[in-house]
């Protein structure tokens, strides 16, 4: 192994599931908070779906370019003291945007921004523990675990912070949903990372850096991967405005909290649950791709179904359990791009991360223009197609590889050879 070679862990240093716990309190903040309650106090406000649409793809922003801060997780502290940091903040923060949301609204959408901003370092504290922390084998049960916490408890507190929006008042709700981020967010103390080296060299580590970014980046081998990631196809971009679009299809207010909370966040943990169990074996580039195409099923029945409850609940549960499938592989596609941890694992994790956000925020400002020029079924029309965009891609990687894991299929081999 060379100087500039990151070294992969020859055995995992925590436990997958801690992940589990580590993934809550961006679940919560992203896609219960901005991505399901927001809009839903925004549409209770009088605040119009166009409007929802621009202001939720401009908070989507933050997770498209925090590579750009992501770096400070990589360096002096710990990554689970940074997770704590940016936590709390990202908290105190958000805490001042929804207390503002009925009194000035472009300030409290700057303080959402600016929350979303600082939690995004809590997901590259988290993509840099989990290639520093465990071997390629386990990091598709890693991936599982985090998704997992990501989106089956992101959804789970939709619901719940959609009710409790009904019940109690701005303040208490604010300090229940820090609550739900912040307790969860303490598992960061269990996580048990190599020593850092006493002396710290600015010149070796940019150096080390730049040669890391270059082999994954700029790897031919890597374009397939990248290009997956940055596609329209598996995005979820959806699953923001289900909430606002609830009372287009005829969904009764008592069946709202439910659909979009425990019923959403079963079918997310389902997915989450099949993908982890499935064999290594499958390419990661193939199975993301795949699950991503087959979204174009539940976004057909939402847009040329009837607008009725039937239709709603049908859709957003296969639309859940697929997303949840996918995203699954998104985690493990990153992480096999990533691979090890070396001197610049949060930052290079979150390029690919901000890569795959990219597509949200393009198509939720798609979508919502979607539904200014024909109504609310807008935004399942955009995502039809944006599904469809996977298929020349997945022509492509069953070209290149097939669909099993060329690197993992031969590593068996070798183990086989080397065993007998």
């Amino acid at each position: 192994m060379t100087e500039n070679q990151p070294a992969t862990p020859v055995r995992d240093l925590a436990r997958p599931i801690h992940m589990l716990w580590l993934s809550v309190p961006y679940g919560i903040f992203y896609t219960a908070i901005i991505g399901g309650c927001l809009g839903f106090l925004m549409r209770r406000l009088g605040v119009p779906l166009e409007a929802i649409a621009q202001y939720s793809s401009l908070l989507t922003i933050p997770s498209t370019i925090y590579f750009l801060w992501s770096p400070l997780v990589d360096i002096g502290l710990p990554r689970r003291f940074w997770f704590l940091i940016a936590n709390a903040l990202g908290i105190l923060l958000m805490a001042c945007g929804i207390l503002l949301l009925a009194h000035h609204l472009q300030l409290a959408i700057f303080f959402l921004f600016v929350a979303a901003s600082t939690n995004m370092l809590t997901s590259a504290a988290c993509g840099g523990i989990m290639a520093e922390v465990f071997t390629p084998e386990s990091k598709l049960r890693a991936a599982s675990w985090y998704q997992l916490g990501n989106l089956a408890f992101g959804a789970i507190g939709t619901g719940l912070l959609i009710w409790l929006a009904t019940v109690v008042g701005v303040p208490a709700w604010v300090s229940i949903a820090g609550a739900l981020m912040f307790l969860p967010g303490l598992a960061a103390l269990l996580i048990h990372e190599p020593k850092q080296s006493e002396h710290f060299d600015w010149i070796a580590h940019l150096k080390a850096l730049g040669h890391e970014f270059c082999a994954t980046i700029l790897n031919t081998k890597n374009l397939s991967a990248l290009l997956l990631l940055s596609g329209a196809a598996g995005a979820g971009a959806i699953l923001n405005f289900f909430p606002a679009i609830a009372q287009d299809y005829r969904v009764p207010d008592n069946l709202l909290a439910w659909i979009n909370g425990p019923a959403g966040g079963i079918t997310l943990a389902l997915g989450c649950f099949v993908s982890g169990r499935l064999s290594p074996r499958i390419s990661n580039r193939f199975a993301y791709g795949f699950l991503g195409l087959l979204l174009v099923i539940p976004s057909l029945l939402l847009w040329l179904g009837p607008a009725t409850a039937v239709t709603y609940i049908c859709g957003y549960v296969l639309y859940t359990f697929l997303l949840g499938c996918g995203y699954v592989y998104f985690s493990a596609l990153v992480l096999e791009v990533v691979g090890a941890a070396g001197k610049s694992g949060s930052a290079r994790y979150t390029v690919l991360v901000s890569l795959g956000n990219l597509p949200i925020a393009y198509m939720a400002w798609i979508e919502g223009y979607g539904a200014k020029h024909i109504g609310f079924r807008g935004f399942a029309m955009v995502e039809t197609f944006g599904a469809l965009m996977a298929i020349p891609l997945l022509i492509w990687v069953v070209r290149q590889s097939g669909f099993l894991n060329p690197l993992v299929v031969a590593s068996e081999i070798v183990t086989e050879t080397d065993s007998a």
